[in-house]
């Protein structure tokens, strides 16, 4: 019998995000006898840890302090793991991980070095990073083609050293959609408060409605400064609720009409949850929103303006009929295309390609 294949995923840690929760789906789901996964973290922290340790999956806490002796010592805590455990494969997630499994010397043998894109990198400086630590791992996983194109022009990236990934769900969560009413009422986003995910585009989209008998719910919790600050101006608008942290499972259910109303995205994990659902969906024309939605046969696509999603938005509302068709629409995609299974597949065939 052939000898599992040892990934050691590296990341900062399980809190809230793309990635963690990527990786808590991906790990648990793993096929034991074809990857032996461990999981490497600068900190211990994240109810999503919980879910990766209680898997089976051994995790490594590394510690962090900044500065140069912490980074040192970071380094030095690194190799000695990998000397010990012998990974096949480091595949690292996000910047800091990304560029210190790259660039700083630890002891490899015949160990592949893997890294990850999941959006786009708005700090300009880091493109040049990226750019160097490209030229020392083996390949490049992007979560989807959009950011692949992305990180070709920005850091130029090699097309062949890189592979598309895109994320999946499990639809044992979703077995059933939720039924479009003839009135929608209540709209909602999932994430966090923050420039990026467009929180503040869909405010100002809402106050553009005039709907008096229209809600909109903001599932996610405020991203430093600005997201409070964000949450302050409007916790007094009528029909806007916050709800901070909330189960993607329980909230989703909840409403009428999904929108994403990001500047920037690579792969919305939050997108898939609603069109597993079945939840009709307007989102912003960004990143790989496209390629999920189908080139829109699956859900409204708008322009990352607050007008655009208004608009998006009144439209669905004015034509319940239109709603169901990108809802069915939204929830065969996932069930052809972004399913657990077959994420975990095309992970299972990566590795083995990467190591033939």
């Amino acid at each position: 019998m052939t000898e599992p294949i040892r990934v050691a995923y590296f990341i900062q840690d399980l809190t809230t995000g793309g990635a963690e929760s990527h990786l808590a789906r991906l790990l648990p789901a793993l096929d034991r006898d074809r990857i032996a996964p461990e999981l490497i973290v600068f900190h211990e922290r994240g109810e999503l840890l919980d879910v990766i340790r209680d898997s089976g999956v051994e995790v490594h806490e590394l510690g962090y302090q900044p500065g140069l002796a912490g980074v040192l010592g970071l380094r030095s805590r690194l190799r000695s793991l990998l000397a010990r455990t012998r990974p096949d494969v480091l595949h690292a997630y996000g910047f800091p991980c990304d560029v210190f499994a790259a660039i700083f010397p630890i002891p490899r043998g015949r160990m592949r070095v893997v890294t990850s894109r999941r959006g786009n990198q708005p700090v300009r400086r880091r493109h040049y990073y990226y750019r160097l630590a490209n030229n020392f791992v083996d390949r490049v996983v992007c979560v989807s083609q959009a950011t692949k194109s992305l990180a070709v022009k920005t850091e130029g990236l090699c097309r062949k050293r890189s592979a598309v990934i895109p994320n999946g769900i499990d639809l044992a969560g979703f077995p059933e959609t939720t039924p479009v009413p003839d009135t929608l009422r209540v709209i909602g986003t999932l994430g966090r408060l923050r420039p990026v995910k467009g929180s503040d585009l869909l405010l100002d989209a809402f106050a553009r409605l005039d709907r008096p008998d229209a809600t909109l719910k903001m599932g996610g919790p405020a991203d430093r400064a600005w997201g409070a600050a964000l949450r302050e101006r409007h916790t007094a608008d009528k029909g806007v609720e916050f709800l901070d942290d909330v189960d993607a499972l329980s909230f989703l259910p909840t409403l009428d009409l999904f929108v994403l109303p990001s500047r920037s995205e690579g792969m919305s994990n939050a997108l898939l949850e609603a069109m597993a659902l079945g939840l009709p969906i307007v989102a912003t024309d960004v990143g790989g929103n496209r390629e999920v939605l189908a080139d829109g046969e699956a859900g409204l696509l708008v322009e990352p303006d607050a007008g655009a999603i208004a608009t998006g938005i009144r439209s669905l509302l004015d034509d319940p009929e239109k709603a169901r068709g990108l809802a069915r629409a939204a929830r065969n995609r996932v069930e052809n295309e972004y399913t657990l299974a077959r994420m975990v597949s095309r992970y299972h065939e990566f590795y083995k390609a990467l190591l033939t």
